[in-house]
């Protein structure tokens, strides 16, 4: 078997990458620059007035109202302002930072673009988008889990659907909250058998997550056609309502937006906080992440890689 010589990575290579990283990141902005000023600016007319008021608020505060036209040639030279700067003393962590303030940037241009000569309620947006945010977060944890072990969870889509379709099913028989357990268990069972399909028999891992994805898709796409249209009962899971938070759902804008929302979305807010505490501030997470960069050392230390990996992409 022959062995390739790799060269270490020098401080000299790491200060290239970011010179390189640097100098991509501001072309990026400069692109999106010229964009904002062609796409946005010149063809916006009026102003955009956002309502930043619901009906059922208790605090009313006066709209939002931006020139369309001014504020996109503002983003537009602010984000020719960031490009520079990359190129003449940008570097480190600042880079990714000035680059996600730009894209953000780029999202209100768009917003205002869209919205000029009309009104839009910026609340009630930002209020939806917190809803369906959730599966995206939900997902992302799976990921990470998944990933700080060394396992390439493509299974997530199935593993979302099986959990959705049972909870729905097993919420219109017993009720929302056992469909909750029961989604939250039927999750976990896809995800251990994951576990099993790429940590004990070593299938690969792409294949694995592909296979339970067709599986699930196919399952409840059957179930769905053939007995749930049949038997619509079973398909009437009641509905979460949002939970009002005393005094903080009152606020303006952001009260709606964080303490007006159902159970699922305060949800994945902890679940969030949780992972991150589990994965940098515990034992468990010290040994999944070494498990992840490098199982043969952890192997050697007396963790039980096998072990850690079935628990995290079961949680996962």
């Amino acid at each position: 078997m022959a062995v390739t010589d790799t060269a270490p990575v020098t401080t000299a290579d790491l200060e290239l990458a970011r010179r390189r990283q640097k100098k991509i990141n501001g072309v990026i902005l400069l692109c999106l620059a010229v964009f904002v000023a062609a796409a946005f600016g010149v063809t916006s007319e009026g102003n955009a007035v956002f309502r930043l008021t619901l009906p059922r608020d208790v605090i009313s505060i006066p709209n939002l109202v931006v020139p369309a036209a001014p504020y996109a040639y503002i983003v537009a030279g602010l984000l020719a302002f960031f490009g520079i700067r990359q190129f003449m003393r940008g570097g480190g962590r600042s880079t990714n930072i000035f680059l996600g303030i730009g894209l953000l940037l780029v999202v209100t241009a768009f917003l205002t673009w869209a919205t000029a000569g009309k009104s839009f309620s910026l609340t009630g947006m930002l209020e939806s988008t917190m809803v369906r945010a959730v599966p995206i977060a939900l997902g992302g944890l799976a990921g990470v889990l998944s990933e700080r072990v060394a396992v390439v969870n493509i299974a997530i889509e199935g593993i979302l659907l099986a959990g959705a379709f049972a909870g729905a099913l097993i919420g219109s028989v017993l009720g929302g909250f056992i469909g909750i357990v029961g989604a939250v268990a039927i999750g976990g069972l896809f995800g251990f058998i994951l576990a099993a399909l790429v940590v004990t028999h070593r299938v690969d891992q792409i294949i694995a997550g592909v296979a339970i994805n067709l599986f699930v898709l196919g399952l409840t796409s059957y179930v769905s056609s053939q007995v749930l249209t049949k038997y619509t009962w079973l398909n009437n899971a009641p509905v979460f309502r949002p939970i009002r938070i005393p005094l903080l759902s009152d606020l303006p804008v952001i009260g709606p937006v964080l303490f007006r929302q159902n159970l699922f979305v305060y949800g994945a807010l902890i679940m969030v906080l949780v992972a991150t505490y589990y994965l940098f501030h515990t034992r468990s997470g010290l040994r999944a992440r070494a498990v992840g960069e490098h199982p043969e050392a952890a192997d050697t230390l007396g963790i039980d890689v096998y072990r850690t990996r079935y628990i995290n992409v079961t949680i996962a």
